[in-house]
């Protein structure tokens, strides 16, 4: 099922001491829902081609990491992240998280869709203690404006479903710096909770797609907040300087959050499309080093200490080649490292890893100098260390990215961030687990 699309008026929503007018102005297109699409490749081509676009970067991106190019700067853009939901994007630090509990779960369906062939489904069960969650991350925002826009239908409004943004301290501080917007299904309205209350905006109507403009302003902690329903020029919702959850000023915002039932009282099922995060003025972004991250898990997650003052790091190398030397003489370990054996070698990992320098595509040789057969001994044996297998794992995505792996390399990175796979797909995969 395909909807008609709204007669929906420019999304920018005006508000005291917003943007200048040639902001409004760039932004008039790339935040346009109806024509975003059009603007930004791939999104604007047919499945087939998003599909080759998909697969195609990926390669392009691993063959950028080993033959290591020099590329300009990117340049600035207001766009921070925009997902249509058609093919699998993939999980990571600099794109989203999926946390996924045992009576629900998180894929792309063809049931229902704005744009395109599919939407984000999201599924929800009753009592088993958690909650699923798309957890979206974006470069801190403390001044300027954020813009946030999606779609979402509920095909039962009395289903609870959430959407909040937040700063550094998280979703649980009710401060500066914490829960910033919260908008939610309750009892089969919509509410939105500014300045810590709870305010009823309108009531749901079951499979309506409902689009949601949101503009934030950190620096003076207010938003405005406009909603419209598919097929209906004028909006439900029309609202300016409604002071955020903490009612705190100068208040940044980091994470987008999508969830169905916070309390797990009850089930839930929720269609989101279209998903567009960004901001004013422009910013420049680092490029992906590999899906899902622009830097490295070797650079975001270093081994804590790093490596010890007067140790060299061929020193350290050595060190980790004569344990390998000495482990293969006498067995495996017959427990678990120790603290002082497993920081070293996770140390000396790194450093493998790194090879002679910083792990940029911006150097003229990314493997020049790395050791990635002593990397991925050691992070494999460091996944048996409590305390240090969630960073092995990531850290040996890495090297599998380097290798041209691609397969194994989101394997192992799913396994921390979770995957988005197309409703079919998931189906067969329940399928062979039973």
């Amino acid at each position: 099922m395909k909807v008609r699309m709204p007669a929906l008026r420019a999304p920018w929503v005006q508000m005291q001491g917003g943007p200048t007018q040639e902001a409004r102005s760039r932004w008039a297109a790339t935040l346009n829902p109806m024509s975003v699409r059009s603007s930004l490749l791939p999104f604007g081509a047919g499945r087939r081609r998003r599909r080759a676009a998909l697969a195609g970067g990926l390669l392009l991106l691993a063959a950028s990491a080993a033959d290591s190019r020099q590329s300009a700067p990117p340049e600035p853009s207001p766009i921070l992240a925009f997902y249509d939901f058609e093919q699998p994007e993939p999980t990571g630090p600099h794109t989203f998280r999926l946390f996924e509990e045992p009576r629900g779960g998180l894929d792309l369906s063809d049931e229902l869709r704005v744009s395109g062939a599919r939407s984000l489904r999201l599924r929800e069960g009753r009592g088993d203690g958690a909650f699923t969650e798309f957890l979206g991350y974006f470069p801190e925002r403390r001044d300027g404006l954020l813009a946030v826009q999606f779609w979402f239908l509920l095909p039962e409004p009395a289903q609870p479903f959430n959407f909040a943004l937040a700063g550094p301290r998280w979703f649980l501080a009710f401060e500066r710096d914490g829960h910033a917007v919260w908008i939610a299904g309750r009892d089969g309205r919509l509410a939105h909770r500014p300045a810590g209350e709870w305010r009823d905006l309108f009531e749901l109507r079951a499979f309506t797609w409902y689009f949601v403009d949101l503009v934030y302003d950190p620096p003076r902690g207010v938003y405005a907040l406009r909603i419209s329903e598919e097929g209906i020029e004028e909006p439900l919702v029309d609202l300016r300087s409604q002071r955020n959850t903490a009612d705190s000023d100068e208040s940044a915002v980091r994470f987008l959050s999508l969830i169905g039932d916070l309390e797990d009282r009850g089930s839930a099922t929720v269609f989101v499309d279209d998903l567009l995060i960004a901001t004013d003025p422009d910013v420049r972004l680092d490029p992906f080093v590999a899906p899902g991250r622009r830097r490295f898990f070797v650079e975001l997650h270093p081994a804590p200490g790093g490596v010890p003052e007067g140790v060299e790091r061929d020193d350290l190398l050595a060190e980790a080649r004569r344990w390998l030397v000495t482990q293969s003489a006498v067995g495996p370990p017959t427990g678990p490292l120790d603290e002082e054996r497993a920081a070293r070698l996770e140390r000396a990992a790194d450093a493998a890893f790194l090879g002679a320098g910083p792990a940029s595509l911006a150097q003229n040789d990314p493997r020049r100098g790395r050791d990635l057969d002593l990397a991925e001994q050691l992070y494999g044996i460091l996944r048996e260390a409590p305390g240090r297998s969630w960073r092995a794992l990531l850290k040996l995505s890495d090297v599998y990215f380097l290798r041209g792996d691609l397969e194994g390399e989101r394997r192992a990175r799913e396994a921390i961030f979770g995957g988005l796979r197309l409703a079919e797909e998931r189906q067969r995969e329940l399928a062979i687990a039973h």
